[in-house]
């Protein structure tokens, strides 16, 4: 078959190879038992529908003697079987590659848009924030306008390593370095780096005494629940609590971010871990990345995340992840 470029390539002799190329480009039988390089090893027939050829069938043959007039008549019919079979791939492959080109141009204007937007507000608060600055400013104000110049600064780099997550994780780069690690120091370090974004809410941590040690990327399990902690920060109320909590199940892990906010819509649960999707009724801002990063660092340890409302309100986001006995010391 030829390659994207239209032309044949195999691991042919030199006449043979020659041979398939005629028969692709004259769509016209060649080699043993033809009239062009008959001397080849092998018959070189082109297959095609109609127009020009899709591809060229190569026939050895056992006997010496040229094929029949019914060998000819079950061949004409292999021909034209297997390049319907070819012809009916190739305009599969072109459909399956029209969609995905659709697919990707959607998915770079969403991008585009959500980025745009997500840039513009923090680069605005800084800028209000800068212009409003000068000699002489009350103390006060001036951490005031610290305050936000920091939080705009850290919303920009979030959405600068959303991306880079993003792209690791569609190029296969995401390989998970696991170690046994304490469960309690990547629950306290995840805390930490959003302690400003969950100001002013009651943060609460459940895990039973002696939590055994879990073999995973800290990092990577540390910026998955992270992501699920500003998402919590942004969909549900200023002041509404937030609970972590961890289990070991059977042979697994199980680690939830839990809130008391609306919940999700039904709709949205089958979508939730998608890119780009923001539930309806979402709250403005984000990018819609941050719960597909969560799902990719998780499913690069082997393990699964899922979501699901409350029955006494707010949703629940578990992760789950393989476990194994650590080593005795």
């Amino acid at each position: 078959l030829p390659d994207a470029g239209g032309k044949l390539s195999g691991g042919l002799l030199e006449k043979d190879f020659a041979a398939a190329v005629w028969a692709y480009e004259h769509v016209q039988p060649a080699g043993r038992f033809t009239d062009t390089l008959p001397m080849t090893e092998a018959m070189y027939l082109p297959l095609r529908t109609t127009g020009t050829a899709l591809g060229v069938l190569r026939l050895r043959w056992r006997q010496d003697s040229p094929p029949t007039i019914e060998q000819r008549t079950m061949l004409d019919g292999f021909q034209r079987h297997i390049a319907l079979i070819v012809d009916r791939q190739r305009l599969r492959d072109a459909k399956a590659l029209t969609r995905v080109m659709a697919e990707s141009e959607r998915l770079s204007r969403t991008l585009l848009n959500a980025v745009s937007h997500e840039l513009r507000t923090p680069i605005a608060t800084i800028k209000t924030a800068t212009s409003g600055w000068h000699t002489g400013l009350d103390p006060a104000v001036q951490s005031s306008l610290l305050a936000e110049i920091r939080q705009a600064s850290d919303r920009l780099d979030r959405l600068v390593a959303n991306l880079l997550d993003m792209a690791r994780l569609e190029s296969g780069h995401v390989k998970p370095r696991v170690d046994w690690c304490d469960a309690n120091d990547i629950v306290n370090a995840a805390l930490k780096q959003v302690g400003g974004d969950l100001a002013n809410r009651d943060i609460s941590v459940r895990l039973p005494p002696g939590f055994p040690l879990v073999r995973v990327d800290s990092r990577l399990i540390e910026q998955a629940l992270v992501d699920l902690l500003l998402n919590a920060a942004m969909h549900t109320p200023a002041g509404t609590p937030v609970e972590v909590s961890a289990a070991v199940e059977g042979q697994t892990v199980a680690v939830t971010v839990a809130d008391r906010g609306p919940g999700l819509p039904a709709e949205a649960l089958p979508r939730i871990f998608d890119k780009f999707y923001r539930a309806p009724g979402a709250a403005a801002g984000g990018t819609g990345l941050g719960l597909s990063i969560v799902k990719g660092f998780v499913e690069a340890h082997g393990g699964r995340v899922h979501a699901a409302n409350r029955p006494a309100g707010g949703a629940a986001f578990t992760i789950t992840l393989p476990h194994q006995e650590p080593p005795s010391t």
